[in-house]
Formats: structure tokens, sequence, C-alpha cells
């Protein structure tokens, strides 16, 4: 008989076993570079805060400024009539950086990034957040009530959720106190709407049943009259561009850029010229501003080269088309 001898020593059995990690990061990323160090202004912030409540579906946006007997702002408020927030919407949603929370439809939204609702952090150090949806898990009007501080560290939420009235509205409401601008001309409600109108004019223009208030006055921007213009597609300005020139009703006020480049509908940056009438706007969008601004480069825009060449023309068309005007307002 012969005998077969196995060397165990040579036999290995490997065994594997699946782990799942999860991604964190330091809370300090969240408030300062998600918020406190992306915006450069009280304004843009707030105006991020606004995407966030017309993403969301809002009709009317209410920004309040609650002063002191000496003028200065204590806290800010933005309220909104969207559809809300709802519990579950925070762990799916809230709770992930990088993930939109707004939106529940198909349609174009303001939101990029899903770090909007960090803006916050550059408006103030302590925000109340208070919002009223609907609730599919329980099938009910539900109310959700947390606070985000910029000074406590983790990433945990306490969330207080209380059902409430079918008659109550949905809609978010957002309060920021110990705010960062010690200016208390950077907060005053002339600067602040000006940033807005300015962030929102084509927005409001395309949409007229949308309402943006700062302080109880409600942003205007009625036109007059309209023309679009479109620019072909050319080496120098790949994808073209469309050019809106319009002329506004006076009450509206000057802005600060009266040439306005836009994504989705929301300034993205402006120029001016001394050689276009006060209520005269120019809106251009295009291929190429959206392209940079989905590649989060849109704080850079001015050193794109197609931008610069878009730039030139749109200046160079709206000067042309404000001399035609007064020409034929003779």
């Amino acid at each position: 008989m012969e005998t077969i001898r196995i060397n165990l020593d040579m036999m290995t059995t490997t065994m594997a076993r699946k782990i799942l990690k999860q991604f964190s990061y330091n809370s300090r990323i969240r408030h300062e570079h998600f918020g406190s160090r992306k915006y450069r202004t009280t304004g843009q912030a707030i105006g991020e805060l606004v995407a966030n409540a017309f993403d969301a579906e809002a009709k009317r946006v209410e920004i309040a400024l609650d002063e002191d007997g000496w003028g200065y702002v204590r806290s800010i408020k933005v309220e909104d009539d969207g559809h809300g927030l709802a519990e579950q919407d925070l762990d799916l949603k809230f709770m992930v950086a990088g993930t939109s929370v707004s939106s529940r439809s198909q349609r174009a939204t303001f939101g990029r990034f899903g770090v909007g609702r960090f803006a916050v952090y550059r408006i103030g150090d302590l925000s109340k957040w208070s919002s009223v949806a609907w609730s599919e898990p329980v099938g009910s009007l539900r109310k959700i009530q947390f606070e985000f501080r910029s000074d406590v560290s983790g990433d945990q939420l306490e969330v207080i959720e209380t059902e409430v009235g079918e008659d109550t509205p949905t809609g978010t409401v957002i309060e920021i106190f110990n705010l960062l601008d010690k200016d208390s001309e950077k907060l005053a409600a002339p600067t602040i709407r000006n940033s807005l109108r300015r962030q929102f004019c084509g927005y409001l223009l395309a949409h007229p049943n949308k309402e943006l208030i700062v302080a109880g006055e409600r942003i205007e921007a009625d036109t007059v009259t309209s023309e679009l213009e479109a620019v072909p597609d050319s080496e120098r300005i790949p994808g073209g561009a469309e050019l809106t020139h319009l002329v506004l009703h006076d009450r509206a006020g000057r802005l600060e850029d009266n040439v306005l480049f836009t994504s989705k509908g929301r300034t993205i940056t402006g120029v001016s010229s001394d050689r276009l009438m006060p209520n005269y706007l120019c809106l251009v969008s295009a291929p190429c501003i959206d392209k940079i601004v989905a590649s989060d480069n849109a704080g850079f825009i001015d050193s794109e080269m197609p931008f610069k060449a878009l730039r030139d023309h749109a200046v160079t068309s709206a000067e042309s088309y404000n001399k035609r005007w007064r020409y034929n307002e003779r």
C-alpha cells in the first residue's frame, strides 16, 4: 500500500471578511471651509439660504433684521414657505455634506455641491432652525427644531420633533445670532437688498410669481422692455451664449453692476460700464459659465479665457444696445 503524506505546513486557507467604514470629517471643516470661509460677505451667504428656499419650491422668501435701539442688527431671520425639512431628510441628506437637501423635483435647481446650508456659519456663530414638513413614515405634518453652533465640536445634532395640525403651513425659519460682521453698514437692509437683487435679478424676472422680501420691502425686477441676442458658438466662446437686454422700471433702482453673468438664473459675477443707462441690465448665460461653476471655479472665473472673451463681447453688445435705445427714444 502506498502511503501519501500531506505537509500541512504548506497548506493555507485564506478567509476574507467584509468591513464597512464610514467617512467622517472634523466639524471645523463644516463651519469653516463650507461656511465662514466660503462666502466673502453676509449678503452672499444669505443668498445661499435664499437659493435653498427657492429650491424647496418656496414662492415667498423673507429676510427680517432685528435691530437694537442704536440701529445695530442683532439677528437675521430667513423665512420661506417651501415644502420644509422632514426628520427623515436629516439622516438621508442634511447630515451628509455634499448632498442636496432642498429639491424634490427634476427641475433645474440652484444647488450644486450640497453644502449651502452651512452658509449660516458665515453669517453668525449660532443659528436656530425650525421647519414644518410632511413626514412620509408617520403620514402627518411634523415640526422639527435644532441648532447649529460653530463653537460645539462633534457631528451630532439634537433634534426636537413634534406633530402639528394639518392646517399648519409648511416652510422653514432660520434665525441667526452672534453675527460675524460688526460693520453696521454691511448688515444694513439696503446693502443686503442690493446684494440679493444682484444675485437673483435674473431668476425673479423669469419667475414673476416668486417674492423676495428684505426688511418688509419686496425686491422689484420688472421690465419696460426686453430683447434676446444669441451669440453663436465659436472658438473664442465655446457653446455660444445668450444675452438678454433689459430696460427696467426706474423704481427698481440701479444695480452696482449692469452686465450680469448667470448660471441657472443666479448671478455669478458682473461688470459695470458708465456708458449704460441707470435702469439698463444685461443678463448673460452660457455653457462656458455653467462649466466653470460646475467645476467649483466660480471664484476664479475672471481668469478663464472663454469667460474673458464672453465678458468683452457682452459689454460691447450692451453699449451698442444702449446707444440704439437712446437714439430710438429721441
